[in-house]
């Protein structure tokens, strides 16, 4: 699923990403909040952060397969490009 600038007024609570060929859960700038979030053997990165992204995720799980790359990706530019990515 990929969230892009989505903000803190959306609802993310109790979803689930099986069996993706990309990333599990994705966030391109914006503040959205998300709890209770599963991510089970993706073809890449279970959680991926990047372009400002500045939610909070709270009770998250990631289980990895052989195809998958990581549990977590939280990327941001090393410019001084703003806002920069600071998921809590």
């Amino acid at each position: 699923i990929t969230f892009g600038g989505v903000g803190s007024g959306t609802t993310l609570e109790f979803c689930e990403v099986a069996h993706n060929l990309d990333d599990g859960f994705e966030f391109f700038g914006g503040t959205v909040n998300g709890r209770y979030l599963s991510s089970i053997f993706v073809g890449d990165d279970s959680f991926d952060t990047d372009q400002g992204y500045q939610g909070k995720l709270q009770f998250i799980y990631a289980m990895v397969g052989q195809n998958g790359q990581h549990a977590a990706e939280m990327d941001s530019k090393l410019t001084d490009v703003q806002p920069r990515s600071f998921p809590q």
